[in-house]
């Protein structure tokens, strides 16, 4: 049953604060649910009927028999690979160590969330000696037109802006300072690709890391389940611009695995009010799902505790991405499943090398927007419930590629 929800400026709000998905820091009973399982599959036009049907009562037998389907057996792969420790990112060198006092321009906004990756970006430029203009926008449209002005009035050498908000809200300031041959670099974009002809050269914490993350979803309850896993997938449907490869990948995995993807709506805007009843409702009220996919973890504060009230902890296990230390405390004794750990203060520095690239003539290539590194975290594989896991090889990496070790 779909239920309309209401939005206002608050949710502008949410969603800047919850678009970064790496580095995110920080739903009643009226949500809404809407099948969304599809099975993928062709069929060799030269397969003749005997085939077809020797092939089928093969998967029968197979399924019958215990034996894994090729996506069960790809999923429990790419698990395998992704549960361990994973090795250092790889940044390489670039001609020659950038000049100081090159003159930086940084767009945050005064939410956490926007200043886990940009504090790092100014670090990053700090430590190459740049000149940094740090500008910081209240979070309307207006606000963010007026502060873009203000860079176009006195263009920097090099720009990083947080563009998680519509591309058509700052696409003409974009395109004036491109004009100007302004270097611009973007996290966590709504709508923007980049293109080595610009306006916007490079994107870190974008789609190829959402979907990666989605993907690795998938693959955790593929492997854990087999095939006909029955799960729902929660988000916040004003989010999708930002959300939206994270459910198509995790669904694409579950669904090639003859599971099935339901959707339950929620607002963001209800973090820890009543997202957790809404949850508890769905679960109550649809006995056969086995796991709770979210779209980002902080959506699942206080779900736990409110599934456990209602005897339903042991019924669901819940999977997501980007885990804050409150994530991994509830995975480390068994509260909540799993989690995709992300790049978090690793992208503020990768903004600040895609610039240097850029600014030294060498082409970004599949560093103009990467998906970065990922993690699958579990019970077994928590190292630590006090910080958000960190990128391998940070912030070593980056100097090193910089001539600064």
């Amino acid at each position: 049953m779909m239920s309309k929800l209401v939005r206002g400026r608050s949710v502008w709000v949410v969603a800047l604060m919850l678009a970064i998905g790496a580095v995110a820091l920080l739903a009643g009973c009226g949500g809404s649910s809407s099948s969304s399982s599809e099975s993928e599959g062709s069929t060799n036009s030269a397969e003749t009927e005997s085939g077809s049907a020797t092939t089928a009562a093969t998967e029968e037998e197979e399924s019958a028999g215990g034996g894994e389907s090729s996506a069960v057996e790809a999923a429990k792969a790419e698990f395998e690979k992704f549960i361990k420790p994973q090795p250092d990112i790889e940044i390489p060198p670039v001609p020659k160590k950038p000049p100081t006092g090159t003159k930086l321009t940084v767009v945050t906004c005064p939410l956490p969330v926007c200043r886990a990756e940009t504090d790092p970006a100014k670090k990053a430029a700090e430590e190459l000696g740049w000149s940094i203009e740090y500008l910081q926008t209240e979070l309307t449209p207006e606000a963010y037109q007026a502060t873009m002005d203000q860079v176009v009035a006195k263009p920097p050498e090099a720009l990083s802006v947080i563009a998680s908000i519509p591309y058509e809200v700052i696409e003409k300031q974009i395109k004036e300072l491109a004009a100007k041959k302004v270097p611009i670099v973007a996290i966590a974009p709504i709508g923007i690709e980049p293109n080595e002809a610009g306006p916007v050269l490079g994107v870190v914490t974008g789609p190829p890391q959402f979907g990666q993350s989605g993907r690795l979803m998938g693959d955790a309850v593929v492997a854990d389940h087999g095939e006909g896993a029955k799960t729902v997938f929660i988000t916040d449907p004003s989010l999708k611009g930002v959300w939206g490869p994270v459910q198509e990948e995790f669904t694409k995995v579950v669904t090639g695995a003859g599971g099935e993807v339901e959707e339950l709506q929620v607002e963001a805007a209800q973090i820890g009010k009543s997202i957790p009843t809404q949850v508890t409702s769905y679960v109550q009220s649809h006995s056969d799902v086995e796991y709770l996919a979210f779209a980002l973890n902080d959506l699942t504060v206080g779900v736990p505790q409110a599934l456990e009230s209602a005897g339903l902890n042991e019924s669901v296990k819940i999977v997501s991405r980007a885990p804050q230390p409150a994530n991994l405390e509830n995975i480390k004794n068994g509260v909540e499943w799993t989690s995709v750990a992300e790049e978090n203060s690793a992208g503020g520095y990768r903004s600040i090398d895609q610039l240097v690239r850029a600014m030294q003539g060498v082409p970004l290539g599949e560093l103009a927007n990467p998906a970065g590194w990922a993690q699958i975290i579990n019970s077994e594989s928590v190292t630590e419930t006090d910080a958000v896991p960190t990128t391998p090889g940070f912030p070593t990496v980056f100097q090193e590629a910089w001539h600064l070790k």
